[in-house]
């Protein structure tokens, strides 16, 4: 797996605050989903130096369903650290486990970066481009 050195996404920066966002979704899946999705991603955050702050999850709830806070509470949680300036990053594995509709893609991207936050994906980082969220992905770059 390759590692960006986020000292150049991040300048400035001693040890990013970093909180974690795990979900698995239907009872279908291994309820250990999230468990191990949070354990991959402290290893990430220990190999980088990252301080992890806080750690969400929501079980057993598509990613499809939204984000609107009665529905996914663990997410509604993590963004609410973001947007109170509390996080400089949320570190999740994957784009799915964020969202399924570009629509909710661009609204979690734009709530983020205003917060003065970013998102990092080691899938979309690692094995780019990660489809659905390939405008937000683009204004990254950009910006």
């Amino acid at each position: 797996m390759n590692s960006l050195n986020w000292r150049n996404c991040l300048p400035g920066l001693q040890r990013p605050k970093t909180v974690l966002y795990a979900r698995y979704s239907t009872g279908l899946q291994n309820p250990r989903s999230t468990d191990d999705q949070l354990q991959d991603l402290r290893n990430r955050c220990a190999r980088e130096g990252w301080e992890v702050i806080g750690e969400f999850k929501d079980e057993a709830i598509s990613g499809a369903a939204g984000i609107k806070a009665d529905v996914r509470p663990g997410f509604a949680a993590m963004l609410e650290v973001v947007e109170a300036g509390q996080a400089d990053q949320i570190l999740t594995e994957a784009t799915d486990r964020l969202a399924r509709h570009q629509r909710d893609a661009l609204e979690i991207f734009e709530r983020v970066t205003f917060a003065g936050a970013r998102i990092f994906i080691p899938r979309c980082i690692d094995q780019y481009p990660c489809a659905h969220w390939r405008i937000p992905m683009d204004m990254m770059r950009q910006g």
